[in-house]
């Protein structure tokens, strides 16, 4: 790797905390900087970027293992290019057994612009981004996808807020399910959704019901009270929901941060 290119920080990450960092895609085109993020992937991670025919896709691919490889090294002292991972039985990343000490749980998301990674220590995490500007037929998929309830509090709403809503649930349900690490095994329809405000971060409170009835794949009867939900709004177009799996009554804060791997956090504008 080049060395003129920083290595990880080194970063605290308290029980009571999770960190979310997010990678602008259009703000990784530096010719040295992606052959560095090539040379840190394992080879099924290269096998994987080598079928990606759409150059976008294959950045995406590039930029998300190389956000995940940096994060976790933030808080461990293990290399980037060391890490290995598994997967869960319907495909949740987690690292390896040799790397379980760490106590490390991530979960990752890409959409189109925009890649993520959350990580915690010990608890379930679970992340969803999306592009809120592409088109969609919101009231169609939520009839299709949702609970009654959420579909009932979307046709309430104005036409123009419609959309925002329905990114608003998707988000929360997707977040959620790949905490549970089951994919769509548990239908979106079988978690309700109930937003007070639309604000960001703690403005808000996100609260969810399960169907009476639902269970998820391994038999067991998930617990509303065992979840903590927060949404953020990086930019104009994307949505990011987050689930974290606590205690009952107990709070994670969820620190936002945004990057470049491999260079460096990225201020905020003032």
């Amino acid at each position: 790797m080049d060395s003129s290119l920083k290595n990880p920080p080194h970063l605290t990450l308290s029980d009571n905390e999770a960190h979310l960092w997010y990678v602008l895609q259009d703000e990784v085109s530096d010719a040295a900087l992606l052959e560095a993020y090539r040379e840190l992937m394992a080879p099924d991670e290269v096998a994987r970027y080598r079928r990606f025919r759409p150059p976008e896709k294959r950045h995406e691919f590039l930029v998300t293992r190389a956000l995940v490889r940096w994060t976790l090294s933030c808080y461990d002292a293990v290399s980037p290019e060391a890490w290995r991972f598994e997967y869960g039985e319907y495909g949740k990343p987690r690292v390896a057994k040799q790397f379980e000490a760490s106590q490390l749980q991530f979960n990752l998301s890409n959409t189109l612009g925009m890649v993520a990674c959350l990580v915690s220590r010990r608890r379930d995490v679970g992340l969803d981004v999306e592009n809120a500007l592409r088109g969609t037929p919101v009231v169609e998929i939520a009839e299709r996808q949702f609970a009654p309830s959420e579909v009932d509090a979307l046709r309430s709403l104005p036409e123009k807020e419609q959309h925002e809503r329905f990114f608003a649930y998707w988000t929360l349900k997707e977040s959620l399910l790949k905490a549970f690490g089951v994919g769509l095994a548990f239908p979106l329809r079988n978690c309700a959704f109930l937003l007070d405000g639309d604000g960001d971060g703690e403005e808000s409170s996100i609260r969810v019901a399960f169907d009476g009835d639902c269970a998820l794949p391994c038999g067991q009867q998930p617990c509303a009270d065992e979840w903590q939900f927060r949404r953020f709004f990086p930019t104009a177009e994307h949505r990011i929901a987050t689930a974290l799996h606590c205690a009952k009554g107990e709070r994670v804060e969820v620190i936002l941060r945004r990057t470049v791997p491999f260079v460096g956090p990225v201020p905020e504008n003032p």
